[in-house]
């Protein structure tokens, strides 16, 4: 199964789920043989909770195996009622729809649902299904087949479970989210329904005291309506339980609760409102003692086994959950096992077929995802850039499309008031700058092979590489803002004479120390006496870093380290005046990148306090890289997505000073 992600759209959910067709296309039936043939699938769309559903029939897609081994014709999939066999199972591929031949039993009950469909009285067909790997596609977009236009998900891999015969069409939501038993039913009110010609009702079709009710085949025509048939009363029941099922799943998403024992139990749905309303109390009271929030043993399993990767894998980690020291000497098939056995499967004997199952439990696919996730940010974190230091990181962005901000200037000077006088208005100038971010990202893959050669790496190496890669690239775009000299909002280059942030070369020399601090002097003064945007009035804006490339980065340590100047001007009239001092000793913070050697090895540069100076971008806020997980079907095993969303701006050219030095 996909395993969602941060900010994505949801995806379908997993369980058992239902398509329903007019299966019976010309009843294609002979009555010696008892057999039927019938279509069970096709690919037209299905619509559920506003996201649009096809199921795949390109080859490859449906995995009949189930069909073929266990062939059961079930009645409104109801596991203990069985009322044939399934022969023979194939996809037609002019039609793109899955088909049957099928065989119904002659005993009593079988033999009544068989008359019914010779007649025509019966048409429903339904098949129950298990998705094993979803395709988004995107508005605008089309599969990777070219069939299906976006927006919509297409099931690419998925398994056929069972094929029942059924009386009245469920909701297309029927299933979702509900476990599969033994045999394959899942749904409550479905194994409820009685076969045809069945004197009593069960269920949901039971009356005010639970007691059968006669079933009432006909009513003539022109005659007072009489009491409701049995099919009536289970129609009835089962749209009143699509309904119910329906407003609480709808709740759920809602206010994101966890409501599913309430849609099994037959709660109603006042009872379900009263439960929310409670619930969405109790989150918003304050806590007056401590407490913990327990995890059940699905999720301790799940902790225990991904800090015990992690600690295998060489990734620190502070204060391992319990059982991770027993799961430790787990190799990654291994592992594999249990989670099948954890999910009530056995595990069989082909290494290769038993991780490819448990691949899409609902263990081993978070916890491989998880791992991969803190060897991630373990790399984001393993080493900080320079860009921390001086640029502002806190602009977000909700798209990829151009943003324009206008950046507002100073106002004028306050005027004094006399007794009586009026005040006057002002005026306050303001230009515009333009951004927007790209994405940067890359893939890896953990195949079945990695899994048995335990070839952990891959899910530590590999992330841990691309979370330091994923920092190295929002350096570069930060430093690439304002070394690439861009166009700024008025249309001139970041750094140029009109905007006095460009001085006459000089060299940074710790030798020459008199030349550099004469270039510091002009460099400092040019960016106090910036003047705002209408040129009225002078800004006074402060240098507060030094950016040197790491050619320059010791001369500049030795140079802002030095309190006096050296011996070759350090006379005694100097030192009697006190001119032999060094007034820029500790004035800057210093920020060397080798980014800079990559543009210019002598140039340098003052900058101002973060936020006058460049800007970094993030959609939606998120600094830190994203990981997808996705079972694909070319991949013989899970593959990962790492990115991150981010872009620059030089917002102001007032908080810059460069000397292309010498």
């Amino acid at each position: 199964m996909t395993i969602g992600s941060y900010g994505r759209r949801d995806q379908p959910s997993e369980g058992v789920r239902y398509q329903e067709i007019a299966g019976f296309e010309g009843r294609k039936a002979e009555e010696g043989s008892r057999t039927v043939e019938l279509s069970f699938s096709s690919e037209s769309p299905v619509t559920r909770c506003n996201t649009t559903e096809y199921l795949s029939h390109s080859p490859g897609a449906a995995d009949f195996k189930r069909f073929e081994e266990m062939g059961v014709l079930l009645w409104n999939h109801r596991s203990d009622q069985p009322i044939g066999a399934i022969e023979k199972v194939w996809i037609d591929e002019a039609t793109r729809k899955g088909k049957a031949l099928v065989r119904f039993d002659d005993d009593e009950e079988s033999d009544k649902v068989y008359r019914k469909v010779l007649s025509g009285s019966l048409k429903g067909v339904s098949v129950g299904y298990r998705v094993n790997n979803w395709e988004e596609v995107r508005s605008g977009n089309v599969s990777s087949d070219g069939r299906f236009n976006g927006p919509c998900f297409v099931a690419t891999r998925w398994e056929g479970l069972e094929i029942s015969i059924v009386s009245v069409p469920a909701d297309s939501s029927v299933g979702i989210g509900r476990s599969a038993d033994a045999e394959g039913g899942d749904d409550e009110v479905k194994r409820n329904v009685p076969l045809p010609g069945d004197g009593t009702r069960s269920g949901a079709g039971t009356g005010p005291e639970g007691q059968g009710q006669p079933e009432n085949r006909s009513q003539p025509q022109g005659q007072p309506e009489g009491p409701a048939s049995p099919d009536d009363s289970i129609s009835r029941a089962i749209r009143e339980e699509r309904e119910r099922a329906s407003e609480i799943q709808q709740m759920a998403r809602s206010f994101s609760l966890d409501l599913e024992e309430f849609v099994r139990s037959g709660a109603s749905v006042e009872s379900v409102r009263a439960e929310v309303i409670k619930r969405l109390q109790a989150d918003r009271q304050p806590l007056n003692v401590p407490g913990t929030v327990t995890k059940d043993e699905k999720e301790k399993f799940r902790s225990a086994a991904v800090d015990a990767l992690c600690l295998r894998g060489g990734v620190d980690v502070k204060d391992p959950a319990p059982g991770a020291a027993d799961l430790r000497g787990f190799r990654l098939e291994r592992l594999a096992e249990e989670c099948l056995v954890r999910n009530g499967e056995s595990p069989g004997f082909h290494p290769m077929e038993m991780i490819g199952r448990a691949l899409t439990t609902s263990d081993l696919p978070v916890i491989l995802g998880d791992v991969a996730r803190v060897s991630l940010m373990d790399g984001w974190g393993f080493q900080e850039e320079s860009y921390l230091k001086w640029m502002d990181d806190s602009g977000v962005v909700s798209d990829f499309k151009e943003h324009r901000g206008a950046r507002a200037g100073e106002v004028d000077d306050l005027l004094p008031i006399t007794e009586d006088g009026e005040y006057k208005a002002g005026s306050m100038g303001e230009e515009s700058e333009a951004w927007k971010i790209g994405t940067f990202g890359r893939v890896f893959s953990i195949s079945r092979q990695a899994i048995i050669n335990d070839a952990l790496g891959v899910l530590t190496d590999t992330p841990k590489k691309m979370g330091e890669a994923a920092r190295r690239k929002v350096a570069d775009v930060g430093y690439q803002a304002f070394l690439d000299n861009p166009k700024m909002g008025d249309k001139k280059d970041l750094f140029c004479a009109a905007h006095n942030n460009l001085q006459a070369a000089a060299a940074f020399s710790f030798t020459d120390f008199e030349a550099t601090l004469a270039a510091l002097s002009t460099m400092v003064m040019a960016m106090k006496r910036q003047a705002d945007l209408s040129g009225k009035r002078r800004l006074t804006v402060v240098p507060k870093f030094l950016v040197v490339p790491v050619s320059l980065e010791l001369a500049a340590r030795r140079f802002l380290k030095q309190t006096e100047t050296p011996l070759s001007v350090d006379t005694a009239a100097n030192k009697a005046t006190g001119g032999g001092s060094n007034p820029y000793a500790g004035a800057f913070e210093l920020v060397s990148d080798p980014r800079l050697d990559d543009v210019s090895e002598t140039a340098f540069y003052l900058a101002a306090e973060k936020g006058k100076t460049v800007k970094l971008f993030f959609l939606n806020g998120i600094k830190e890289p994203y990981l997808e997980q996705q079972q694909v079907w070319n991949v013989d095993g899970t593959s990962y997505k790492v990115r991150i969303d981010v872009g620059a701006k030089a917002m102001d050219w007032r908080g810059f000073q460069k000397n292309p030095g010498a």
